[in-house]
């Protein structure tokens, strides 16, 4: 419901409401899909950017379901880990209890659990969140991936905090950044190409 005031100008009535924009639709991460989602920090070495980008991967899921959703990380490449806050995960839809954190020793346990992960169709999703330049995922390690990805029909969404995009078998890569704040509206800029 939108809220109107009329003033009434030499005889003329003109309506004071605020122009209706139209509405954006809402970006989704396609199921059985691999998506990369980039972070552009203003401050590149914090770890804590990737919060952005692990709330636009969980809130973009083709279909809330309640299977769990995997998240494995290699906590010990993040100067500063991001910690999960249930409440924060309960406003973007997700029920805390469906995530299960898998912590790896190194990149190569990373990209290995993820395509583990990537083969079971029990889960909603597996979301890898990296730092840095990972040299191991290359064309084979992201085409690997999307194959099991494609068995399964679990999206695999590869978040990359501090690395340059580049070619990999993904079929989506997004950015997030911030948004100038211009209007309340336009707080967070999503990149697709």
């Amino acid at each position: 419901m939108m809220c109107s005031t009329m003033l009434h100008d030499q005889g003329h009535a003109r309506d004071l409401a605020p122009p209706v924009l139209p509405a954006m639709a809402a970006p989704v991460l396609m199921a059985a899909q691999l998506h990369e989602i980039h972070v552009d920090a203003p401050i590149p070495a914090l770890a804590p950017a990737l919060a952005p980008a692990l709330a636009f991967a969980l809130s973009t899921l083709e279909s809330p379901t309640h299977k769990p959703i995997l998240l494995a990380r290699n906590p010990r490449r993040l100067p500063l880990p991001v910690q999960l806050h249930g409440e924060g995960l309960a406003a973007l839809g997700i029920d805390p209890a469906r995530l299960l954190l898998v912590e790896t020793p190194d990149d190569c346990a990373l990209l290995q659990a993820g395509l583990d992960a990537a083969r079971c169709a029990g889960l909603a999703a597996v979301v890898l969140e990296t730092w840095g330049a990972l040299p191991r995922y290359d064309l084979t390690a992201s085409r690997r991936l999307v194959l099991a990805a494609e068995r399964s029909g679990v999206p695999v969404i590869l978040l990359r905090g501090k690395a340059q995009p580049r070619a990999s078998a993904a079929h989506s890569r997004w950015t997030v950044r911030s948004a100038p704040s211009a209007h309340a509206a336009a707080a967070v800029e999503y990149i697709w190409y």
